[in-house]
């Protein structure tokens, strides 16, 4: 292995964990001082230093795009006494990751806490001063609205650009087998992947590829891949873990486990949209992918195992 400082490194085994990095805004004002991404210690610095100024000078602060980083940092810099406003292209916040009807609760609770929400718009770029500091954002329906800080929430993006020019598959997170194993990579010494850098057929659900960004399944996949660059290759483990995460939103709590974004079907179990208390079960042609608890955590266990079980039932087979 070679690294940039012209080192060179033998290894025997290689997990690959690179992560992921934050989606940079490309278009108009891209290098105006104000613009803030979250990703590393030094953003959230930098982001800190920025709302505190904004709360105490009066100034606007923009969230652009409505999922979980976007939601968590709007909530925490209106908590500090920020203006906030999220603009978000989709019709719903968070429609990516668990849908409308969990969105429609994160987006009244905004609403509550005095934070506006610009849905179905799509921003076309910032305008700045003449010593170049962030000043005004615009949207596609013409409307303008005054900025201090924008935070650019746009997702991540697998950290594999140094991977290309090799035999690696990349979609664009680097395409691992069940056993975390990475594909397209010479096989005279083993190399694994994990975390948000891979992408794998995942035996939970149906074989399907898929890319989880929560640091849980960073963790576990991770253990897994050592496991198995450890042990002969017909010792190897597939990955089976459930994915989980949590977000709390003010006083929402929010828990997931499976993969809700894969449903076709959601279901209300128990509590209500309109409450903020409810726990939402996601199917995919009848099988179950994943489940949602907003103030509802007692149940969710069992949906966890439920998931889990039918990944099992389907390696026996």
């Amino acid at each position: 292995m070679h690294t940039v400082d012209g080192r060179q490194t033998p290894y025997d085994a290689l997990i690959i964990a690179t992560g992921a990095r934050a989606r940079r805004w490309g278009g108009p004002g891209a290098s105006l001082a104000g613009l803030v991404r979250l990703r590393s210690l030094e953003d959230a610095v930098t982001l800190r230093h920025r709302l505190f100024d904004a709360a105490a000078t009066g100034g606007q602060v923009l969230v652009v795009g409505g999922g979980f980083i976007g939601v968590e940092v709007s909530v925490a810099a209106r908590a500090l006494g920020c203006a906030v406003t999220v603009i978000e292209q989709q019709s719903h916040l968070l429609s990516g990751q668990i849908g409308e009807l969990a969105g429609q609760v994160i987006a009244t609770k905004l609403h509550d806490l005095g934070i506006g929400v610009r849905l179905g718009r799509r921003l076309l770029g910032f305008g700045g001063d003449a010593d170049d500091r962030l000043r005004v954002a615009h949207l596609d329906d013409g409307s303008t609205l005054d900025a201090h800080t924008a935070v650019i929430g746009l997702g991540v993006v697998p950290a594999t650009e140094w991977l290309r020019g090799t035999d690696a598959v990349l979609r664009p997170a680097l395409s691992c087998d069940q056993h975390c194993m990475v594909h397209g990579l010479p096989t005279e010494t083993p190399i694994a992947a994990a975390g948000d850098v891979a992408r794998w057929p995942s035996p939970v659900f149906d074989q399907q590829q898929i890319e989880v960004g929560h640091w849980s399944n960073a963790r576990e996949q991770g253990e897994v891949a050592a496991h198995n660059l450890l042990v002969a290759p017909e010792q190897r483990r597939p990955y089976v873990q459930v994915p989980t995460f949590w977000s709390d939103i003010a006083d929402l709590r929010l828990r997931s486990v499976g993969l809700p974004a894969l449903g076709d079907d959601v279901t209300v179990v128990s509590g209500s949209i309109a409450s903020g208390r409810v726990l939402l079960s996601y199917t995919r042609r009848g099988r179950q992918v994943g489940a949602i608890s907003i103030n509802q955590p007692a149940q969710l266990p069992a949906y966890h195992r439920m998931i889990a079980e039918h990944a099992q039932l389907d390696l026996l087979a």
